[in-house]
């Protein structure tokens, strides 16, 4: 078996030694034919082959480019947090105004803008994510991503948005505004502005603000003062590290104010018209398919009809308008009739923006008052009927055929 394993080896050795000889004979006599092929079109060709050569390393170049192109393709479209929804275009920040907004980018100082488009699943935290983890690679970035970062950049990217709400809805294909380097917000100059009373808005500091800001400001630094600095009413000041927290909390408070409805008030007015007293069906005539949901208890003064996608709503019967609007009591927007015979019948939770009717109009039996919703205090789209006899609720169900 020895004698076997040796004489085996000692063959493959020769073998080898024999192609390894076979394979410099073959490059020895192949370069001994390129040095006549060059020798021959270099000097006695006049040069014909420099043009070959050239058009060669186009062509070797050119596919190199294209497959770099692909795998840098592929590699990217598995890569969640890649930059196909960023667009590089600072000018969006100030569209408002009309101007580009121009800042030498330093990671350590000034931010750079960029065009986000959401995706289907986002949510602010998210986009936040993935911001900061196109920084991590982009600018070499071991820092830790601790939740506070994430919440930090997840509240510049609702302030600088205006996305105040508690569950802000983003839409597909929406455009978002986001910084990528030092966290900050986009103010705009009002008239009065100076940079300490800028930094006493945010409780920011006055120097990171200068830092930030080099090339719109320098020249006009004067001596070391920040009041020296002379701010052009409706440009740009980029204010970085601060925590919007409050900001938002406050912006949040105006905006809510702003979009609250008037609470309807009910009028104290005699009837003109005095009902029938026989009380027709609160739905209208597209209202096929409707469901009885929920009947007239201690607990639930009325009863409660649903359809999907909602119907219209009918006046039960005739009578003059006292209440049409908005109610803070969970009824949402609400109509109330007085019947002038003791009767009061009442519509909640219609849709915002359907009411057809006002208070102190006359209105007869059938006639349209609304779409129904599911505004105020409710789990979904439905009628809440109420009647009210001499101030009384009563069980509506009788009334109308239950």
């Amino acid at each position: 078996m020895k004698d076997f394993l040796k004489d085996l080896i000692g063959y493959i050795i020769q073998r080898v030694l024999l192609l390894v000889i076979s394979l410099y004979s073959f490059i020895v006599a192949f370069a001994y034919k390129l040095k006549g092929y060059l020798v021959q079109n270099l000097f006695w060709g006049r040069n014909t082959l420099y043009k070959n050569i050239f058009q060669l390393g186009i062509t070797v170049f050119t596919l190199v480019l294209g497959i770099s192109g692909v795998t840098n393709t592929f590699a990217l479209s598995g890569n969640k947090t890649n930059s196909d929804y960023l667009t590089r275009n600072a000018e969006i920040f100030d569209s408002n105004q009309g101007k580009d907004i121009q800042f030498d980018f330093n990671y350590q100082s000034t931010p750079r803008g960029e065009k986000y488009i959401v995706q289907s699943g986002d949510t602010l935290e998210l986009i936040a994510k993935k911001v900061i983890q196109i920084e991590k690679e982009e600018y070499a970035d071991t820092s830790e991503v601790t939740a506070d970062r994430v919440k930090r950049k997840s509240d510049v990217i609702r302030f600088t948005n205006n996305l105040f709400s508690d569950n802000p809805k983003l839409k597909v294909g929406q455009e978002l505004r986001v910084f990528l380097g030092i966290d900050g917000i986009i103010h705009t100059v009002m008239k009065g502005d100076t940079i300490k009373s800028i930094a006493k808005k945010y409780s920011a500091d006055e120097q990171e603000i200068i830092d930030s800001n080099q090339e719109n400001i320098d020249s006009n630094f004067i001596d070391g003062d920040s009041n020296k600095i002379i701010l052009e009413i409706g440009s740009t000041v980029f204010v970085p590290n601060i925590d919007l927290t409050a900001q938002i909390a406050e912006n949040k408070r105006i905006v809510d104010a702003a979009n609250r409805p008037v609470v309807a008030r009910r009028i104290n007015i005699t009837p003109k018209v005095i009902g029938g007293g026989a009380f027709g069906f609160p739905l209208g005539a597209d209202c096929s398919g409707w469901r009885y949901e929920r009947g007239f208890k201690s607990t639930h003064k009325g009863i409660d009809l649903s359809r999907g996608g909602g119907c219209s709503i009918v006046a039960a019967d005739s009578g003059t308008v006292v209440q049409a609007g908005w109610t803070n009591g969970g009824g949402g927007w609400q109509v109330e009739i007085n019947h002038g015979n003791g009767f009061l019948s009442r519509y909640s939770h219609m849709r915002q923006g359907s009411l057809t009717v006002s208070p102190g109009m006359v209105i007869s039996k059938g006639t349209k008052v609304g779409i129904m919703g599911a505004s105020g205090r409710v789990t979904g789209t439905h009628l809440h009927f109420m009647i009210d006899y001499n101030g009384v609720p009563i069980n509506p169900g009788p009334y109308i055929g239950f």
